[in-house]
């Protein structure tokens, strides 16, 4: 049985950094979210380990790279999350990458190919860099009393086959329209 990329991500996620279960759960509440800046600072995850489960301060990092994501509002995804290999619903084209100056993501474009937003449990992005990989972004946990957000970033083309050279980790402060003006 394959399993899809975001799924890899999701997993990967929680290794790194001890998340929930890379499998959302049902969502029930039908929420309209807004606009939300997301200002990250990621760092290159150097010695990553698929075969355990590692600490957070069991990782070391080469350096660390600003990364800037604007999520459009919306409604909150609803039921059961898709399948990696479902289709996902639309992705508004606001929702971009607003910042990456070291060009981590590797993306041909600043636009996200899918979108699954079950803010605040969880938020999984993924779109084609090129051949058969993909660029997957997972955000998990977001705690909004803080205001913070972990990001797991990896390439990928399937469950086994990811980039060990492009794994990615970090804190991301997230700020609404509420908070502040966001770009476009």
């Amino acid at each position: 049985m394959r399993i899809g990329i975001i799924a890899r991500a999701a997993f990967c996620a929680t290794l790194l950094a001890s998340c929930v279960s890379a499998r959302a759960e049902e969502t029930k509440q039908d929420v309209m979210l807004p606009d939300r800046l997301l200002e990250c600072s990621v760092g290159r995850v150097i010695n990553f380990d698929p075969s355990r489960e590692q600490t957070a301060a069991e990782l070391r990092y080469d350096g660390f790279h600003p990364l800037v994501i604007l999520l459009a509002s919306g409604r909150r995804l609803v039921g059961r999350p898709p399948d990696a290999t479902e289709e996902a619903p639309p992705v508004d084209p606001r929702t971009h990458i607003v910042a990456d100056p070291d060009h981590i993501t590797a993306q041909p474009s600043d636009r996200f190919g899918r979108l699954i937003d079950i803010w605040p449990n969880r938020v999984e992005i993924s779109t084609p860099i090129g051949g058969d990989m993909l660029n997957a972004i997972v955000l998990n946990p977001i705690d909004e009393a803080t205001g913070r957000a972990n990001l797991f970033m990896l390439r990928a083309s399937e469950l086994t086959h990811f980039d060990p050279a492009h794994i990615y980790q970090g804190m991301c402060q997230i700020k609404t329209a509420a908070a502040t003006k966001l770009p476009n």
